[in-house]
């Protein structure tokens, strides 16, 4: 009897946490966590999912640095074969370059004198004037191309030098995403040996694994790209717009609120109409819900001046279904999509001095030189 109760009780204990998964799928598939954030066993659920899906980022991650690594193999054979050709090809103008050198530190140049003070009339002059120039043009052309040669060749040890260094940038990179990955597969089968319903935990890290390869990753690359668009017509919205420009000493400042960026984006593409940004805590955050899917972007904006003046979007966290991705994933579309936006395609006399983001504005202040900027038009 005490059995059979027991047997019961465990059985309505197992359906109960079935019946959470069931829950917990759903709430990852539309996007609704809040409703489970009561119990452990929901917290360490949640937790597994979050590795399993860091593992799956971090996996993918690595195929792309692998492949980069490949790809500077082959631009370091390329620049080596090159550099060996630029080297025969040195050797052959170095010495037409010294040929030229030892004629004039020899005196054998100074036989174009002679032809000169030699001519008898005026055509006789003229005549060795165009051989003298001739000759003198030709000495110029090959010292010129053995200049231009010793240029080539130290530009192009320069570039395997930078690519040397980015290819082991890569391969330590490789090493550290490796190791979190072995670490972070190591804990999700410590936990899951450790729990009852692992199987099941399994599948739904599988799942949800699937619907960020065939959901969450398309979605955020369609937003990234549709963003990096805009950001190109940005800077002539803002500079172009006397409404805009407010005069401070010698500068002028640009403001842009939140609700004005988000006017500008859904006008400029309708893909925004699902998405909505918000400036707060000195960051950018976007955030929607599409294809039965919720996003989120953050990231901060700052000033850059090198190689050229421009305003630069550093992404710090993405998240899908409420599920952080890692710094890898930002990284990567970071790369792929430049949401940057640049002033300077307005005109060159447009140059940002100070960028700073409150809640619901972002400010800009910039020196434009006016004269140039009128006549720029």
């Amino acid at each position: 009897m005490y059995a059979s109760t027991m047997k019961k009780a465990r059985n309505a204990i197992i359906m109960c946490f079935c019946l959470l998964m069931m829950l917990v799928q759903t709430s990852m598939v539309y996007g609704e966590p809040d409703s489970l954030s009561d119990g452990d066993s929901v917290e360490m659920y949640r937790h597994l999912l979050q590795k399993g899906l860091s593992v799956y980022e971090i996996d993918r991650e690595l195929v792309r640095l692998e492949n980069k690594q490949q790809e500077i193999q082959r631009e370091m054979e390329e620049i080596k074969v090159q550099i060996g050709k630029q080297q025969q090809a040195m050797e052959i103008i170095q010495e037409q370059a010294g040929q030229v050198i030892r004629s004039y530190y020899m005196g054998q140049r100074d036989s174009l004198i002679e032809i000169l003070f030699s001519a008898d009339n005026l055509s006789e002059l003229l005549a060795a004037i165009d051989f003298t120039q001739m000759i003198v043009k030709n000495d110029r052309r090959r010292l010129n191309q053995y200049v231009e040669a010793q240029h080539t060749l130290k530009e192009e040890m320069q570039q395997l030098s930078d690519t040397e260094q980015e290819l082991t940038a890569i391969k330590q990179q490789f090493l550290l995403q490796r190791e979190e990955q072995l670490k972070l597969q190591t804990e999700i089968a410590r936990e899951l040996s450790e729990n009852e319903q692992a199987d099941l935990i399994q599948q739904q890290i599988d799942e949800l694994n699937r619907r960020w390869e065939e959901t969450g990753l398309p979605l955020f690359e369609k937003y990234f790209e549709a963003l990096a668009d805009a950001m190109q017509d940005l800077p002539s919205v803002l500079v172009n717009d006397p409404n805009k420009l407010r005069r401070d000493g010698r500068y002028f400042v640009i403001e842009l609120t939140d609700e004005e960026l988000n006017d500008f984006l859904r006008n400029n593409n309708p893909i925004f109409e699902l998405l909505s940004i918000r400036f707060a805590n000195g960051q950018m955050i976007a955030e929607g819900k599409a294809e039965d899917a919720e996003i989120s972007i953050t990231g901060q904006y700052s000033l850059m001046t090198e190689p050229e003046n421009f305003v630069d979007f550093t992404v710090t966290e993405l998240k899908f279904n409420q599920f952080i991705l890692p710094s890898s994933t930002a990284e990567q579309l970071k790369e792929e999509y430049n949401l940057a936006f640049y002033p300077s395609l307005v005109s060159d006399s447009v140059e940002v001095e100070e960028v700073t983001l409150e809640d619901g504005v972002l400010t800009l202040r910039v020196k434009i030189d006016l004269r140039e900027w009128l006549f720029s038009f």
